[in-house]
């Protein structure tokens, strides 16, 4: 695995295939896994382009065999299936991030909300002149029965209004 991901042999690629890549952004690309007690390695190269993906894949794998070969005095590794292109992309995700989108949002409105009740001083009932004011109410006047509450509405000259 250390020899796929080797300076020599990304160059290499690199070279035979004229990609306009540095050996650290192909490096980034590529994914290896080696399943337990086999000696199979799988190579998998992630890009925008498939084609080109694919193509890189194969050289690396070429290549690598070439300089495992050459560096252990072995016979070259076999090739057991070429590069092939996968059948959906990687990313992006569509229900992935739909998920993680519709998760943020439930966050965020969940945090205004409670953030919005917290911060709300507004006094409503005669304990919360008590709570926010520390003094004790005497009296409290009722509506008369089929009367609406009246507010206080702002003029355009500062002047109030009753509004009904």
């Amino acid at each position: 695995m250390v020899i796929v991901e080797s300076r020599p042999v990304l160059e290499k690629v690199i070279s035979n295939l004229k990609l306009d890549l540095d050996y650290k952004e192909l490096k980034e690309k590529i994914s290896i896994e080696n399943p337990a007690d086999t000696r199979i390695m799988q190579i998998s190269v992630s890009d925008e382009d498939s084609e080109k993906a694919k193509e890189m894949t194969q050289e690396l794998a070429e290549v690598t065999a070439k300089t495992v070969s050459r560096k252990m005095d072995v016979k070259a590794p076999t090739i057991i299936e070429n590069a092939y292109l996968a059948d959906e992309p990687d990313s992006p995700n569509l229900l992935k991030n739909v998920i993680i989108g519709a998760l943020l949002g439930f966050i965020l409105a969940s945090a205004v909300i409670i953030v919005r009740h917290m911060m709300n001083d507004t006094i409503r009932k005669e304990e919360d002149i008590e709570k926010y004011l520390g003094i004790n109410t005497l009296a409290k006047l009722p509506l008369a029965k089929g009367e609406k509450k009246r507010t206080k509405k702002l003029g355009r000259q500062g002047k109030g209004h009753e509004k009904n």
